[in-house]
């Protein structure tokens, strides 16, 4: 049986870079994330901190990829694109000093996701049951007088929560 509950003290990425921890669930069909970070130095307002969680079975067609950028804004995408990138509405959320928010829940197919001033919500998403979640970030062209800098983030109290540990293999 999966293990309901995954907690992660720290994950540090640089640039452009996927990692699929070693200690992240597979075969999760309903599940909540939940961290803190900071953007420790950025190359572009554009750059961003995502979760892609990819659908299990061996075609991995479908994804879910749900991202925040320094500049604040949020967004989410679905792979294949059968429907537009949907595109966080502002909120009034909880604030952190140490960080910001990025919370992610996934039940059905139902997408909810807020971090510190927006939130995203989709009815649609494609989740029959995903087989890796993995965590990135990306960084874009770099903007005027930022050459020198490299994209750097660091998430704190990465929690992972398996809703639904009966999900189809």
């Amino acid at each position: 049986m999966p293990e309901r509950y995954t907690k992660i003290e720290k994950i540090s990425l640089e640039g452009t870079a996927f990692i699929s921890h070693p200690e992240f669930p597979k075969k999760v069909k309903n599940l909540k994330i939940r961290f803190k970070y900071s953007f420790l130095d950025h190359v572009s307002t554009n750059d961003w901190i995502g979760i892609h969680i990819r659908t299990q079975g061996p075609q991995r067609n479908n994804s879910e990829l749900i991202y925040s950028r320094v500049n604040g804004e949020l967004e989410s995408l679905s792979w294949p694109a059968y429907k537009p990138p949907i595109e966080g509405e502002p909120a009034t959320n909880e604030e952190s000093s140490d960080g910001d928010i990025f919370e992610i829940s996934v039940i059905e197919n139902k997408l909810d996701v807020r971090t510190n001033s927006k939130s995203l919500n989709d009815e649609n998403v494609f989740a029959d049951g995903f087989g890796d979640i993995m965590i990135g970030t990306q960084a874009h062209t770099p903007d005027p007088g930022m050459e020198e800098h490299r994209l750097t983030v660091e998430c704190t109290g990465f929690e992972i929560i398996n809703l639904d540990t009966t999900a189809p293999i």
